[in-house]
């Protein structure tokens, strides 16, 4: 390589100096920029996504949030166009319009998906430090004190008249051992509820928070203690099973 190197610098100036021919017009030919020109955006990855109905659009794996502006109060329904520049940044534009876009906050399954490891209740410090304090608004710090462990003594409720009263009252109801056990959703779901019916909020206002249905609101809200599903004819044959057996060795 050395060698190539040191023929090609011998020979270079010797076929200039024989062929090489002096420009007419020794200025660049190419056009100058134009300092209005928006290099990064024309130099970029671009993609159209239609806006969901909670304006939010997704882009490999990201979601970002499209802010109300004055000339939109929603682009839910709209197709936009994400530009992804080469240091990364998303840029959303309507029309030619710039968008102003931030990242939502986390949902509320993110929030029921970070409790684990209850004992003997859900603490609120381990689940801010496992979705992070920044992330979290001050209605979502009202659902996680929701699942604080509550206190010891608390009243019986009872359906109130109207639409509650044709819930049926599963506190009366045996214990049945063919359910299976509550899981940390079931029981974050059943404390929070609980508890903002101690508050004195309707079902309507708990379902409105929670971001659940009032049908299982209503559920959970005159339940014992969390209601689970029963186990499965197949399920509950393998336990016979398994309790025959186990009293055979006996």
């Amino acid at each position: 390589m050395d060698q190539a190197t040191a023929v090609l610098q011998d020979f270079l100036p010797r076929y200039n100096a024989s062929f090489a021919v002096q420009p007419e017009h020794p200025e660049p030919a190419y056009r100058p920029v134009d300092p209005d020109l928006r290099l990064p955006e024309l130099l970029c990855f671009k993609d159209t996504r239609k806006v969901a109905r909670d304006n939010t659009v997704k882009y490999n794996w990201r979601v970002l949030q499209l802010l109300p502006d004055q000339e939109r109060a929603s682009y839910a329904g709209k197709r936009v166009e994400v530009l992804e520049r080469p240091d990364g940044e998303l840029i959303v534009r309507y029309e030619g319009r710039r968008v102003v876009t931030q990242e939502p906050p986390p949902r509320m399954s993110a929030l029921w998906a970070g409790v684990t490891a209850w004992s003997p209740g859900p603490e609120l410090k381990r689940v801010v430090s496992s979705v992070g304090d920044h992330h979290i608004s001050r209605s979502q710090q009202r659902h996680l004190a929701a699942l604080e462990p509550m206190r010891p003594a608390k009243p019986v409720l009872k359906p109130v008249a109207g639409k509650d009263a044709a819930a049926k009252d599963t506190t009366s109801k045996a214990s049945n051992p063919w359910t299976r056990t509550p899981t940390p959703t079931q029981l974050a779901r059943w404390k929070a509820i609980r508890k903002g019916r101690l508050k004195g909020l309707s079902l309507r206002a708990i379902s409105r928070e929670l971001g659940i249905s009032r049908v299982t609101v209503r559920k959970y809200a005159y339940a014992e203690k969390p209601p689970t599903k029963k186990l499965s004819a197949k399920e509950r044959a393998k336990l016979m099973a398994l309790c025959k057996s186990t009293a055979a060795a006996n």
